[in-house]
């Protein structure tokens, strides 16, 4: 950003967050830069995001889920679906008892799996769910049983329709994922960190007990690294890529 002379001074701080002095001179915009609670109707914000995109752009699988499915159709807000694990971690409107696949009768559970359980319906006590939850089960559980590759193809194709010099996923999770950015000619680099705990099938499909990890290109292990020396080495490893391309 201060190259671009987006900001005469860019730092980050101690919890992680980008610092700036300016955006464009304009000091009115000094302090955290945050990428969460956006205006979208902000001109200089815009302007900021239009400047860096043809250069480096970051992607998310998960960003057609969430934007147009959880949000604009299930009521999801921006924070629930893009902020901290706090945000995230909020309850919504919606149950388990409502969701396809899901049985909440215990007596029912009991009945139908007397013999062997059914395939593709699973037990969950009823209750709200929280946006975690939905994303997990909406993402995985419904649409990745219908097309595992439903959330590739689309972020392949915007990549490939933008071009932006360095596109960044930001949340691979998925062995067919890996696959498909290596397809594509691009790298993958694991940090080892488990920021979540979660046990949801889309947070464990590529650790360790269940994946090689000789298919990363590189691996970062960040689980006691505090966030300048995380974010030194993974600078370090990107400078390392640019040159070996």
């Amino acid at each position: 950003m201060s190259n671009m002379n987006i900001s005469e001074k860019v730092y980050i701080n101690d919890s992680g967050e980008i610092m700036v002095s300016d955006l464009f001179g304009d000091t009115n915009y000094s302090g955290i830069f945050d990428t969460i609670n956006i205006n979208t109707e902000d001109y200089t914000l815009n302007k900021v995001f239009d400047t860096l995109s043809p250069y480096i752009k970051i992607y998310n699988f998960a960003d057609i889920l969430k934007q147009d499915i959880c949000m604009n159709l299930l009521g999801l807000t921006y924070k629930q679906c893009y902020g901290s694990d706090d945000d995230k971690n909020t309850m919504t409107s919606l149950n388990w008892e409502n969701m396809p696949g899901i049985i909440s009768d215990s007596e029912f559970w009991n009945f139908i799996t007397a013999d062997n359980q059914p395939k593709k319906l699973i037990f969950h006590k009823s209750g709200i769910m929280t946006a975690r939850e939905v994303m997990e089960y909406i993402g995985t559980g419904i649409f990745r049983q219908i097309m595992s590759d439903v959330w590739i193809n689309g972020t392949i194709k915007k990549i490939q329709k933008e071009k932006p010099k360095l596109a960044i996923i930001a949340d691979c999770r998925f062995p067919n994922e890996i696959q498909s950015i290596k397809n594509n000619n691009g790298k993958i680099l694991r940090l080892t960190r488990d920021p979540h705990n979660s046990n949801e099938p889309s947070e464990r499909a590529l650790d360790m007990l269940n994946y090689n990890w000789n298919n990363f290109d590189y691996i970062v292990d960040n689980k006691d690294m505090n966030i300048f020396e995380q974010l030194s080495t993974i600078k370090d490893t990107l400078s390392s890529l640019f040159v070996s391309c």
